[in-house]
């Protein structure tokens, strides 16, 4: 087993005193494989690869060394040969087992993933010529030991480090939350491949100081965490928040203490005067003013980057535009900030001083959305709150760590249970992409191989409903994806959900597709109907 953290520290004994080891540029992995794309996919891919791997023997790449996925990440591992079996009815394109430089029967395979950018950076990566727009964290001797006792190590061995460079990287694949066609025109005229992963669940989560208020004023109980007190938005106001039709919360009315219709802000803090809201903190979440010219009750609307597919399925899906002409579609960033400029709380709160329309906050990743929406809620300044909503898909904060929480949207909740129902809408069906590997190099026929691997093991519903139930239970229920009818031998079977809240069967009961042909903006087709 060539484990790479292990080789490092023997390579650098000199430096044993120092708690950063070099890396040892002679070790070199046996299989590279450059993937770019879709962040809503992370935390599943990461799943797949370390299934894959031999136990003890990851280490963890971050640009910036944080434990929480980032924006540039990659994975080095030692995989078994007899993990690498081509899936049923799958033919090898490359030879695997050739990589096998040492003759140990595994293979040491290091796994970019870049995130920025979103969905659309993985066309651009997979093909563009331009590799200036792929680039990628840099495995290299400048990367440091960052392991720390937080760190989330898997097992005991695996390693975490951090790179403080990155290098230009052509990507053997692209990971996309939605069809590929519908985020940019990179792969126009280039012979795509184009397998289905699983579908996705999206919502519109607000910052943790609005879902109080919002449970506040919908008589739910303030803090709870379950289904039942989750609070709800209609569709149509979560619209208005991102293209322009909401330009301030006072805009929501609710009932009062004494059951009189008034703003939303003025309706809580007359219910929480009331000791109608038990458990409602004005001190740790203070009430906006409706008195300061409405800078305080001014919409703030976290979204992401235009190549991002959580933003454009966001724009599908509940803006209906790239679907038609006549949809009004969400505003373009307005603030002027960046992820390099609102990098601390203090920072995301100064955002938005004008009143005249929403504040549109633009976000590069998934992880920048969390710092979005939690900075609005932050504890340290709560005067300086502000009630916020973003865009984001259900593999984030499952354990509730960062101070934004979910929402139903038009009365149901973003479960798997809801989607498999008909209820729950926000869902779309994601894509792998690589190029067809005729005439392609060795290495890029090897890179296809390992993952059609992959790709195999993220449809298959068994596979998709284990990851779901050790990874994606959420307080409200289990969520994050759904395995697709699409692909063979997924069948939809009710009732999707045990007694114990765990998944039975994730496959979904509709589907997008229509002959072959993917597209988000289609009403799904029902192949199961459970609506009575």
């Amino acid at each position: 087993m060539k484990k790479l953290a292990s080789l490092l520290v023997a390579a650098s004994a000199a430096l044993a005193c120092s708690q950063s080891f070099a890396l040892a540029p002679t070790v070199t992995p046996e299989l590279t494989v450059t993937l770019s794309g879709a962040t809503a996919q992370d935390v599943g891919l990461l799943k797949l690869i370390e299934n894959l791997c031999d136990a003890g023997t990851i280490d963890y790449f971050k640009e910036n060394g944080t434990a929480k996925i980032e924006n540039y990440n990659a994975y080095f591992c030692t995989i078994p040969l007899t993990k690498l079996t081509m899936p049923i009815g799958v033919v090898a394109v490359g030879s695997l087992a050739a990589r096998d430089a040492n003759a140990d029967s595994k293979l040491d395979v290091l796994v970019y993933k870049r995130g920025a950018g979103g969905s659309g950076e993985g066309p651009i990566g997979v093909c563009t010529d331009n590799l200036a727009l792929t680039s990628q964290v840099l495995v290299d001797a400048t990367c440091t030991d960052s392991e720390t006792a937080a760190s989330p190590l898997q097992v005991a061995g695996d390693k975490h480090w951090r790179c403080p460079s990155r290098a230009p990287r052509q990507s053997d694949g692209g990971l996309t939350d939605l069809e590929y066609q519908k985020l940019n025109s990179a792969c126009a005229g280039k012979a795509v491949v184009a397998q289905p992963i699983w579908g996705t669940i999206f919502n519109t989560p607000v910052s943790l100081n609005f879902r109080n208020a919002l449970q506040c004023a919908q008589g739910l109980t303030v803090g709870a965490e379950d289904e039942a007190n989750m609070p709800n938005l209609p569709k149509s106001v979560i619209a208005s928040a991102f293209n322009g039709g909401l330009a301030s919360w006072d805009r929501l009315q609710a009932k009062d203490a004494a059951g009189n219709y008034t703003t939303l802000a003025l309706a809580v803090a007359s219910k929480v005067a009331a000791g109608q809201c038990p458990g409602y903190d004005t001190a740790l979440f203070p009430i906006p003013s409706t008195l300061a010219g409405a800078t305080q009750t001014r919409v703030r609307a976290c979204r992401r980057v235009v190549s991002s597919g959580t933003n454009t399925q966001f724009r599908v899906k509940m803006l209906n535009a790239l679907c038609t002409t006549e949809a009004q579609d969400q505003l373009l960033d307005n603030t002027g900030t960046s992820d390099a400029v609102t990098n601390t709380n203090a920072n995301w709160q100064a955002v938005g001083g004008n009143n005249t329309i929403p504040a549109i906050i633009e976000t590069s990743g998934s992880g920048n959305m969390a710092s979005c929406l939690s900075a609005f809620a932050d504890s340290t300044t709560p005067a300086n709150q502000r009630w916020a909503i973003g865009i984001q898909s259900l593999e984030n904060n499952v354990g509730r760590a960062d101070r934004y929480r979910f929402i139903k949207i038009d009365g149901a909740a973003p479960t798997v249970k809801n989607v498999l129902e008909h209820k729950y809408a926000d869902w779309v069906e994601s894509q792998w992409i690589w190029l067809n590997p005729a005439g392609r190099t060795q290495a890029q026929r090897d890179a296809v191989d390992f993952q059609e691997i992959l790709q195999k093991g993220t449809g298959e519903n068994a596979a998709v409903t284990t990851l779901v139930n050790s990874t994606f239970i959420h307080s409200f229920g289990a969520s994050a994806l759904v395995s697709l009818n699409t692909i063979p031998g997924n069948v939809p079977s009710l009732p999707a959900i045990n007694v114990d809240g765990t998944v039975a069967n994730t496959v979904a009961t509709s589907t997008h597709a229509f002959n072959n042909a993917l597209s988000s903006c289609r009403t799904p087709q029902v192949r199961v109907n459970t609506a009575f």
